[in-house]
């Protein structure tokens, strides 16, 4: 007689998972189906019935002889089918063994083995509802589905709150580099702020009343400004920024020194400058330039940041909220965090920012 056993091993079951696009409301939906797999095991329990029967006949006849030597032919059969249980015995320990370790396919407590490790299907951003099925950077995995993650920006009251994000050798920009926030600017409070400070980064030994690049803005007419190496010469400056309403800003500089301005993807001003200020040993500046705060605070919120180390955009785009990180980026602060006092960075630097003053509130 031969005994099956059967594995079952349950991806989960899921409907649909839905992804999200923000900035442009793009959506795109994810297929998901259930994946369930059933597996035959013909090498321990099958074993050990084979070997159990086979033995137990032919030892009890050999044995049948005598009622001493049907015992001992009896013991025999006992013995060599306790030794193939003993082998279905030892098929089970090693099954179970296997499932601890997660190279087989029994997980305990409802986890499903996803390449050699028992995960939880219905948590997991990379297993979500089954192996393999991964959620987008902007999204969460619940309940075996992908659900949009809540878009969240920090408020400035224009009055000093800011972010510092420590100095790090990551910050040596080259010739070229790009960098890219989204705004929804307010009045400066200070009648004296001419360009609210977005972003900026200072070089060791600068005159730290300016710094080695700029973002800023929105000032009292709309304008949006990118300087580097310390000279107002060195800029781009557009007029398409409306205070009081969400945009994309991007700042590219290319190896050819010159300077381009994007607003929500449109070339907006075009300028020349060259960078050469090693920003390495001093931190970043978000919302203000953090030894003059009185100076240049920015009034209004800001969403997701990226700074890149490559010239992102040669040509017209559509910007979205947020970014999955590559080898391209130095930082990117998507601002999923919602609360706290930390502004985590999502790339392997981990380059998370102080929060000082600043407030979370809705985003875009």
């Amino acid at each position: 007689m031969t005994t099956l056993r059967l594995f079952l091993d349950h991806r989960g079951a899921l409907g649909g998972c839905v992804g999200l696009l923000l900035g442009f409301g793009v959506l795109g939906d994810v297929g998901c189906v259930s994946d369930i797999t059933l597996k035959e095991d013909t090498t321990g329990a099958g074993g050990a019935a084979t070997t159990g029967a086979a033995g137990g006949p032919s030892t009890g006849t050999s044995g049948g002889g005598s009622a001493s030597s049907g015992g001992s032919g009896g013991g025999g059969a006992a013995s060599t089918a306790g030794n193939g249980g003993g082998s279905a015995a030892s098929s089970s320990s090693s099954a179970s063994s296997a499932a601890s370790t997660g190279s087989g396919q029994m997980c305990d407590g409802g986890k499903v083995d996803c390449g050699g490790s028992c995960v939880d299907t219905a948590t997991s951003s990379d297993h979500c509802g089954g192996c393999g099925k991964t959620c987008k950077f902007n999204e969460t995995c619940g309940g075996g589905t992908c659900k949009p993650k809540p878009c969240y920006a920090l408020s400035f009251n224009g009055m000093g709150d800011h972010v510092t994000v420590p100095a790090s050798v990551d910050f040596f920009y080259g010739s070229e580099f790009t960098v890219e926030v989204w705004v929804n600017a307010q009045a400066p409070v200070l009648v004296n702020v001419e360009y609210p400070r977005i972003l900026s980064h200072e070089a060791s030994g600068s005159n730290t009343l300016y710094t080695s690049w700029g973002l800023d803005g929105v000032n009292k007419i709309g304008q949006v400004r990118f300087q580097t190496n310390l000279s107002q010469s060195n800029q781009a400056t557009t007029n398409l920024v409306k205070q009081g309403s969400w945009a994309h800003v991007a700042a590219v500089v290319t190896g050819s020194s010159a300077i381009k301005l994007y607003v929500d993807g449109k070339l907006s001003g075009t300028g020349t400058g060259v960078f050469t200020g090693d920003t390495t040993k001093v931190p970043l500046n978000i919302g203000a330039q953090v030894k003059y705060l009185t100076d240049y605070p920015y009034a209004g919120s800001l969403g997701p940041i990226r700074i890149s180390k490559k010239a992102r955009y040669t040509q017209e785009f559509t910007p979205t909220w947020g970014w999955p990180t590559d080898a391209d980026a130095l930082a990117v602060w998507n601002m999923f965090e919602g609360s706290g006092k930390t502004l985590g960075d999502a790339t392997a630097g981990k380059h998370d920012g102080m929060i000082t003053g600043a407030t979370w509130t809705a985003g875009k």
